[in-house]
């Protein structure tokens, strides 16, 4: 499979939509979050994965790139597969799309397992931009969340802040939910845009919480609520992980109001408190000193 990382990927979804036909469309029984943005993305897929659990929810949970070994990038309950899975599920995307590139394969993989396992939600993670990525051949998530604008990837996305929120915007759905920080005019105009033509709501939304105090000692912080005052633990540091926190926090109360999903503040608050994403601004100890 690594000989196939350099592959370029061709403009178009219809070799995985053939592949995914193919495994019997595992990717439209499923629900799911879709998340893009420059920057965020992993730590916010990592919260809302950790929320659903602790409300007692079966999740799966792709991301991209991976720390370590490629099996991280596809998880259920946080769990990450066993070898001899992962490459009996390899084999069998593969019969189905001997022509799909590395990324394409592993996604087509994730849709897959999800359907198998009866996940009750699926977080996922895209891989470049949104419009033309692999993961956007989801019908309509509950929740498509943009965690940031910035300039990246612009060989494929565009050379300017305009261009590029077009194409992670590319992921909102018709009459669905779009969750975005409060954004610059240049990234916010193309976002709402995107939002009116499919007839979807966007929600734009400024931090609601502030750094009460780091924790070195954890690798921890908390975070108080800019209205109630409640303070949060949050495994995480580090300034941009609040709004991260932001958007899966009311993403977590849009679900709860209308998705069908019961997630009570206590459930976010535990899911803050445990989540894992290793290698993020993470503290680590060895012999006696401290290391970030």
């Amino acid at each position: 499979m690594s000989e196939r990382q350099n592959f370029v990927k061709k403009d178009g979804l219809d070799r995985v939509y053939s592949a995914l036909g193919k495994l019997g469309n595992p990717h439209e029984r499923i629900r799911a979050v879709h998340v893009t943005g420059t920057n965020g993305k992993g730590s916010v897929c990592a919260l809302f994965d950790s929320v659903f659990r602790a409300a007692g929810y079966k999740t799966g949970l792709f991301i991209s790139p991976h720390l370590v070994d490629l099996t991280e990038r596809i998880k259920i309950d946080g769990r990450q597969m066993g070898k001899r899975d992962f490459a009996a599920l390899f084999g069998e995307v593969f019969e189905a799309g001997p022509d799909l590139s590395f990324f394409e394969l592993l996604t087509c993989m994730a849709f897959l397992r999800f359907e198998r396992e009866k996940t009750d939600i699926a977080v996922i993670e895209v891989g470049i931009g949104g419009r033309f990525d692999t993961t956007n051949v989801l019908p309509r998530p509950e929740l498509a969340v943009i965690a940031s604008v910035d300039i990246d990837h612009t060989k494929y996305l565009g050379d300017t802040i305009a261009e590029i929120a077009g194409q992670k915007a590319g992921i909102i759905k018709r009459g669905g939910i779009c969750l975005a920080p409060v954004l610059c005019e240049a990234a916010r105009g193309p976002i709402l845009k995107e939002a009116a033509e499919k007839q979807a709501q966007a929600h734009l939304l400024a931090p609601i919480f502030e750094a009460a105090r780091y924790d070195w000692a954890r690798g921890r912080m908390r975070m108080r609520h800019k209205k109630t005052g409640e303070e949060l633990e949050l495994a995480l540091m580090g300034a941009a992980q609040i709004s991260n926190a932001t958007l899966v926090y009311e993403g977590a109360a849009i679900l709860n109001g209308s998705g069908g999903f019961k997630i009570s503040p206590a459930h976010i608050a535990e899911g803050f408190a445990r989540v894992d994403w290793p290698g993020r601004f993470q503290i680590l100890k060895r012999g006696g000193a401290v290391h970030i």
